[in-house]
């Protein structure tokens, strides 16, 4: 089975898009990223997408102001301006490489030019791997005869018919 972008979003009910203006303040991220329950949120100027603010941007901020971070001052100071767009269309596997190969950990998802969702690496990482979950159990029941082809686990054994006998064919 091969899940889309939009199987995931259906099956997850993935429709929220944390996302604020890039004058928005650290702390006011801060404050976002905890009520979304997220990592990660994805930063707007004017409506339109201009970056990615995460954890790990704070902490880099952090890192590399030897451990001070104003909270007052704009996310769009700390965020990660690369963002990598998808459409709903696009396979999971399609995702994981996309994000392997760029190394990014955030997918803008657009639909007819509208942000329609915000994936994170987690999000597609445990569709695949339900997905090769659910395999490895039919092939293992398939192997081990657990299912039958002609789909006659559930049914009863059929009788013998009047008359036959068991023996050798000869």
């Amino acid at each position: 089975m091969k899940r889309t972008v939009k199987d995931l979003m259906r099956q997850r009910n993935i429709s929220r898009m944390p996302c604020l203006d890039q004058s928005a303040t650290i702390e006011e991220a801060l404050i976002a990223l905890e009520e979304f329950d997220s990592g990660s949120l994805l930063v707007v100027h004017d409506g339109q997408p201009k970056g990615v603010f995460s954890e790990r941007d704070f902490t880099r901020g952090a890192l590399e102001s030897n451990g001070f971070v104003a909270l007052n001052q704009p996310i769009g100071s700390l965020m990660n301006d690369k963002i990598v767009i998808v459409n709903p269309e696009y396979r999971l596997e399609e995702c994981m490489a996309i994000m392997t190969q760029l190394k990014t950990q955030h997918l803008l998802v657009v639909d007819q030019g509208t942000a329609v969702a915000f994936l994170n690496m987690r999000h597609i990482l445990e569709a695949l791997i339900e997905d090769r979950s659910f395999m490895v159990d039919e092939l293992t029941k398939y192997i081990t005869g657990a299912v039958r082809l002609d789909n006659t686990e559930d049914k009863p054994p059929r009788a013998k018919p009047p008359g036959a006998t068991t023996g050798t064919w000869r």
